[in-house]
């Protein structure tokens, strides 16, 4: 290293030469870093990324399966479904809405139009990956769960998933048996289903100070909007489509209900953004949203049951 002195009475050409050494040797390493092989991520970059992609997916498809994956082909019509809908769903969720709605208007105008029409083994493979879709939201609004207050309420955890699902399937279960004259294992298999619905909707990531401080709220949100919607719905069925009033109000039952495709990612957004952790919205927005889907379908099995009735209402009800 330089003394003071030396380094106070070094030239000025010196002191350029040494400048342009290291920013050469700066430019050589930068030319080595992954960043400069990586470049940063660009739209026009991903864009065409993601096309090449598809091609290249497109390509080991038409190998595998040949006519399937041709234009006119179920396979090609189904990718091309796929990504028109993730098209339609960004193009949405530029204006503030749910990538689900542009998605499911996708759908219903390509199948309409003539475009998307599903035959033989092709039908089970659509249903499988909405499952599918269906898991995936559900690992998704797994992963935002914090950790450290899973293992704090973990036994409230496990009392709020297991004991009102299995107290239900038992209630049902006696209810079917002894009102509806079903045997033991066909109310337990209708307790079942009713427990799987609810299973699917658990609260893992519920926050139990905040389910006690808002449980009146939670039970006005659930029940309100459902009721209302059902009865609006109903309404106007009757009066401009000309239903009957049980019918209208099995439509009702079935447009009130919410769809945790819907909720669960809007509130995932939300609360990565910080928004109404303070004042516990994600746990109010969830617990009411299953609670209205266990009023809309009990609801709609009610109306059901009453519309296709042979016997008293009141049994059936």
């Amino acid at each position: 290293m330089d003394s003071p002195c030396v380094q106070q009475y070094r030239s000025p050409r010196s002191a350029s030469l040494g400048t342009a050494c290291r920013n050469k040797r700066k430019t050589l390493i930068n030319r080595l870093l992954p960043s400069a092989v990586c470049p940063q991520q660009s739209l026009p970059l991903y864009l065409f990324t993601a096309a090449i992609l598809l091609l290249l997916l497109w390509g080991v498809l038409y190998t595998l399966f040949k006519d399937l994956v041709a234009p006119r082909g179920p396979l090609f019509h189904m990718l091309f479904l796929f990504i028109l809908a993730y098209l339609a769903g960004q193009l949405t969720s530029l204006c503030r809405l749910p990538p689900l709605l542009g998605m499911l208007v996708t759908g219903i105008v390509l199948r309409n139009v003539g475009f998307f029409h599903m035959t033989g083994i092709f039908v089970d493979l659509v249903s499988t990956l909405r499952n599918t879709a269906m898991v995936v939201i559900l690992i998704k609004a797994g992963l935002g769960l914090d950790a450290g207050a899973l293992r704090r309420l973990s036994l409230i955890v496990v009392r709020l998933a297991f004991i009102p699902c299995l107290a239900e399937a038992a209630t049902v279960c006696l209810v079917s048996h002894f009102l509806l004259g079903y045997s033991w294992l066909w109310g337990l298999l209708l307790g079942n289903t009713a427990m799987v619905v609810i299973l699917i909707k658990a609260g893992l990531g519920l926050d139990a100070g905040a389910l006690r401080r808002l449980s009146l709220i939670v039970v006005r949100l659930a029940f309100i909007p459902c009721l209302a919607e059902a009865a609006t719905v109903c309404l106007v069925s009757h009066f401009l489509l000309g239903y009957s009033w049980l019918w209208g109000l099995l439509l009702g039952f079935i447009l009130g209900a919410v769809s945790p495709a819907v909720v669960v990612p809007s509130l995932l957004t939300l609360k990565e953004k910080g928004y109404g952790e303070d004042k516990g919205i994600s746990t109010l927005v969830v617990a009411a949203s299953s609670i209205d889907d266990i009023a809309a379908i009990s609801g709609f099995g009610i109306v059901l049951s009453v519309i296709f009735s042979q016997g008293k209402i009141v049994n059936d009800i």
